[in-house]
């Protein structure tokens, strides 16, 4: 096999299972710290956290945070349900 044969029909097929959880746990990480956008102005999803710290209301900055838990959690439960309906050759089953 040449070299690019090599990358591409073995390389990249056993390396890419891990290559796309590396993904989906940035993508979860992305939207954990989006919220931090709203402390320099940026609005986004911390927006409703900062508001229940300016004006001192517990309960709106637990509402935020469970909103943003729950957002990284349907991100997550998207990028899981796609790798599982992946063709196998994707998910790396195809040389178990």
């Amino acid at each position: 096999m040449t070299g690019r044969q090599l990358l591409l029909r073995v390389e990249v097929p056993l390396a890419l299972p891990l290559i796309l959880t590396g993904v989906r746990l940035a993508a979860v990480q992305l939207v954990a710290t989006a919220t931090l956008a709203a402390l320099a102005g940026g609005g986004g999803l911390g927006r409703i956290i900062t508001a229940g710290f300016n004006l001192a209301s517990t309960p709106q900055v637990v509402a935020g945070a469970i909103l943003v838990a729950v957002f990284a959690l349907i991100v997550e439960g998207s990028f899981e349900l796609g790798q599982r309906l992946a063709p196998d050759w994707v998910r790396g089953e195809e040389f178990r």
